[in-house]
């Protein structure tokens, strides 16, 4: 649920006056103004900054939860990150001029390697779908995820009708792109009608490249759903398996008797036929 309604256009509009109000009646002496555009700047940043990770925020909560991002920059891109941490630490040991050069030179350099990211990562994507289509593939979803701290150098993912692709593409190489391929599982009845399960949706709004794998155990019909990237040996971040992601249990007339969402169980209506 985090980077929800607090991370959103909503949640820039609603909140930004408030605490913008709040600032106005304890803070040093200066109109409502100026604190209502120092708040919503730092609020936009804050969006911004999720935006560019690969996990992106719900810019569009309360109305979606669909989470939106740009994959330019890693959370590994240990430059990046301390130099905007390190650089605002600094500016309080300093007077407010020097702060603001500090700060100012930190977030031009900031908004640098994001411009350079931006662009090496669609020159990359680019050339990845070039290449697959010199193979007579036609991807009809493709994304580029930063490798690290590097700039130049991206993992590309790409999603055909039955299978999925990747490969790293270094944008200041001319070497050819190595492919893995990797076939999608069959699908069937019970994967559609696990797709259909509302709480799993969550799901498919957060993960870029979902499979799912059905598996029979006597009477239960188990749908598992996971992250594709995973597969192809990617490093997971914040601590998830490749395994993770959710899973439906059916019984015999297609209802649903269990839902999982990254090992949390989610509530379902276990009444009626069909999924609920």
């Amino acid at each position: 649920g985090h980077r929800g309604i607090t991370h959103s256009a909503v949640g820039i509009t609603l909140f930004a006056p408030l605490v913008a109000a709040l600032l106005h009646a304890v803070g040093p002496e200066a109109n409502y103004a100026f604190y209502l555009g120092l708040v919503a700047l730092g609020m936009g940043l804050h969006v911004l900054f999720d935006l560019i990770t690969s996990w992106g925020t719900m810019i569009l909560a309360p109305f979606s939860k669909r989470k939106f991002y740009w994959s330019w920059i890693s959370f590994r891109n240990y430059p990046f990150v301390f130099t905007l941490w390190g650089t605002l630490a600094l500016s309080f040991f300093l007077d407010p001029l020097e702060s603001q050069i500090v700060c100012a030179a930190a977030m031009g350099f900031a908004m640098v390697m994001i411009a350079v990211a931006g662009v090496t990562q669609a020159v990359a994507k680019r050339r990845f779908r070039d290449a697959l289509s010199a193979k007579g593939i036609r991807a009809h979803k493709l994304e580029g995820f930063p490798r690290g701290r590097r700039l130049f150098t991206w993992s590309i993912f790409a999603e055909s009708a039955d299978a999925f692709h990747h490969g790293t593409v270094a944008v200041t190489s001319k070497a050819p792109i190595v492919f893995n391929e990797m076939p999608k599982p069959e699908a069937n009845d019970f994967i559609e009608a696990a797709r259909q399960v509302p709480a799993i949706g969550f799901y498919f709004d957060v993960t870029s490249f979902v499979q799912g794998h059905y598996a029979r155990e006597g009477e239960r019909h188990i749908v598992t759903f996971s992250n594709a990237r995973f597969a192809f040996g990617g490093t997971p971040v914040r601590g998830m398996a490749p395994g993770d992601g959710a899973s439906v249990v059916f019984d015999e007339a297609r209802r649903v008797i269990d839902a999982v969402i990254y090992g949390i169980p989610v509530p379902v209506v276990r009444s009626g036929t069909g999924t609920s």
